[in-house]
């Protein structure tokens, strides 16, 4: 509770990283890892700017959740489903 601001921001449990391919789902950019968010990547396709990877921080003692959108509602992609790797890579640090 008496930490500055400064040392504040730099107690975390973990930073994650989540890459995804934008061919096949879209990031809900509506929920507070996107707004919070310490690094994002994206491509462009077609003249359009999809984010493709999000890197964020997990506070000890907390949870984040990440919503995807299918592109294409008839896909199942839930793992493992045939499908030797997962749609979505998640890593931690």
């Amino acid at each position: 509770m008496s930490l500055s601001d400064t040392n504040k921001a730099k107690c975390y449990s973990s930073i994650v990283t989540i890459s995804f391919p934008t061919q096949t789902v879209l990031l809900d950019m509506t929920n507070e890892v996107y707004a919070n968010a310490e690094s994002i990547s994206t491509r462009t396709i077609s003249g359009y700017t999809y984010i493709d990877e999000i890197t964020f921080k997990v506070d000890a003692l907390s949870s984040r959740r990440v919503r995807f959108y299918k592109r294409d509602k008839t896909q199942n992609y839930t793992y493992p489903n045939g499908n030797n790797s997962p749609i979505i890579t998640l890593t931690s640090v």
